[in-house]
């Protein structure tokens, strides 16, 4: 049997196990460390640790899942699970499988703790899967294949998507293939790479430039990491021209890496340069109604970085 403590001490909380070091982490252990977390969670303060020990334990030898509804308030606690998960599973060459949910986004007016978009924090870790659906179609077929896949999973689900989208969604048992893009809306003279709330607001914009003789090709990602590579220059080799729209920070967000790409893979495809549509290098998304609809782009903004690409 072994003795787990539980402390706190305003911001710091302490987990303390003592166990004989011959023993691995068996179901009756595993059972108690999820008890002690259990009384920690409850503080929101405390999931940074609480979660970094669960991973610790994941690799350990227990599956486990995570859902975190204000997933953008714990970023140290998505910060250290992926620390833990991606370089203890390689390190300890585990076969288990843990997922963790997390809300994120803007357009919701949560202000500056309750709107980041900071998938491109973990697309610098090799070994996870980063996930944004931006339907519930993908929602769906995205999570199973997350379980059922053999790495670990980031699976993020966008808040403004919650109440605004919807869809179809089966009831029979499907899976949408973790990496692999879908072009949502074909097209011949430019290509927009988007995912989540910004592909609907590019698809809006696409329609907008149609009634101007503009051809706009519209992909999701679905999969931030590993992206899908193939499909993005496919695309572009076809239209001659690439625009990526996201939501986070411009400077290292998920275009930077996406257009660096095309630019090392896809060069000859070009007639412009590759344009990035992004909230400004700012604290993300200003509570003022007014200034939070000046820092998000919109179908107008995207749909005059098309035309400039298109014109170019």
């Amino acid at each position: 049997m072994s003795d787990i403590g539980v402390s706190q001490d305003g911001f710091v909380a302490t987990v303390e196990m003592r166990r004989p070091p011959h023993n691995f982490f068996d179901s009756e252990l595993i059972a108690e460390i999820g008890e002690a977390f259990e009384r920690l969670d409850a503080d929101p303060q405390c999931r940074a640790i609480v979660l970094a020990a669960e991973g610790r334990s994941f690799c350990a030898g227990a599956d486990f899942s995570k859902r975190m509804e204000t997933g953008t308030v714990e970023e140290g606690s998505r910060s250290g699970a992926g620390r833990h998960l991606y370089k203890e599973a390689i390190r300890l060459f585990r076969t288990r499988k843990p997922v963790i949910a997390a809300v994120q986004g803007a357009a919701v007016g949560g202000g500056l703790f309750h709107s980041q978009s900071n998938q491109s924090w973990f697309m610098h870790c090799p070994g996870l899967v980063v996930v944004t659906p931006s339907t519930p179609y993908d929602a769906k077929g995205l999570l199973k294949s997350a379980f059922r896949g053999q790495n670990p999973v980031l699976y993020y689900e966008h808040k403004r998507l919650y109440r605004t989208i919807k869809g179809p969604v089966p009831t029979h048992d499907y899976t949408v293939p973790l990496g692999k893009a879908a072009v949502v809306r074909e097209g011949k003279h430019v290509t927009v790479i988007s995912y989540a709330l910004m592909m609907h607001r590019s698809l809006e914009a696409a329609e907008k430039l149609a009634a101007e003789g503009i051809d706009v090709e519209v992909i999701d990602l679905r999969t931030l990491l590993p992206y899908d590579k193939e499909t993005i220059l496919k695309s572009v080799e076809k239209t001659a021209r690439a625009v990526v729209v996201y939501e986070s920070s411009k400077t290292m967000g998920v275009g930077a890496e996406i257009g660096a790409m095309i630019a090392e893979d896809g060069f000859s495809f070009l007639d412009a340069p590759v344009r990035r549509v992004s909230p400004p290098d700012a604290p993300q998304e200003p509570f003022a109604p007014t200034l939070a609809e000046a820092y998000l782009p919109d179908a107008n903004r995207i749909a005059q970085a098309i035309r400039e690409t298109v014109e170019y």
